[in-house]
């Protein structure tokens, strides 16, 4: 699948896989959102998330992983299921990561919503005059624009 097909199938982009972590198959992540409190990869230590890694180097490799783990503390690193030593995730890197809506965790109230989950909705002036679409969100770090 190219990045076309899963955006259009509700796979969103949360980031790339950069590097290679301890001998164990761990990788590191460079998250597009630095809130990894909130971060749905959160909830691979309690469910194993389906992710599609479109793979740089071998496209051939490009394709659904299942995440078992996460450890989201200094760094973020994943750990993918069937790959438990250094060599079998060395020729994923690097890799941008894709994680299916339909996995995201409920929110705990109706005001409580994703950020993609804004994208395409109507922006209004504060007269009230429609100016166009959300189209996307950028994260700066400390907050979201």
């Amino acid at each position: 699948m190219n990045e076309s097909q899963l955006i259009q199938n509700g796979w969103i982009e949360l980031g790339s896989g950069v590097n290679t972590h301890g001998i164990k198959g761990g990788i590191t992540l460079n998250l597009f959102n630095n809130d990894l409190k909130n971060s749905v990869l959160n909830y691979a230590n309690e469910n194993e998330i389906s992710a599609y890694l479109i793979v740089t180097k071998n496209p051939k490799l490009s394709k659904n992983y299942t995440i078992v783990k996460a450890s989201l503390g200094n760094k973020p690193i994943i750990y993918l299921a069937g790959m438990n030593k250094l060599e079998d995730v060395e020729p994923l890197i690097p890799f941008r990561l894709f994680v299916n809506r339909e996995d995201f965790p409920e929110t705990d109230s109706d005001d409580e919503f994703y950020n993609v989950d804004l994208i395409g909705l109507p922006v209004f002036a504060s007269s009230g005059e429609a100016i166009g679409k959300l189209d996307s969100i950028y994260e700066n770090g400390p907050q979201s624009i």
